[in-house]
């Protein structure tokens, strides 16, 4: 089977932390998503782990950053 018909392993705990995080904030996750003028699909995707490479890994430690959450 080819690695691109696979699916990476989903980190849905990190993405619901992130966005309960927010949550606890007053904000939301596509509420920062806007106002930091980056896209909600592919935040989601970096947290989740469906988007990886060194722009994806970025842009989750910008996230985590932002959001209070610790990197696992």
């Amino acid at each position: 089977m080819s690695p691109f018909n696979t699916h990476p392993v989903r980190n849905e705990t990190r993405y619901l932390r992130v966005r309960a995080a927010f949550l606890i904030q007053g904000t939301s996750l596509h509420g920062w998503c806007e106002k930091n003028g980056v896209a909600m699909q592919n935040v989601r995707a970096a947290l989740l782990g469906i988007w990886r490479g060194p722009k994806a890994y970025q842009m989750v430690a910008k996230v985590l950053l932002a959001a209070g959450v610790d990197p696992e």
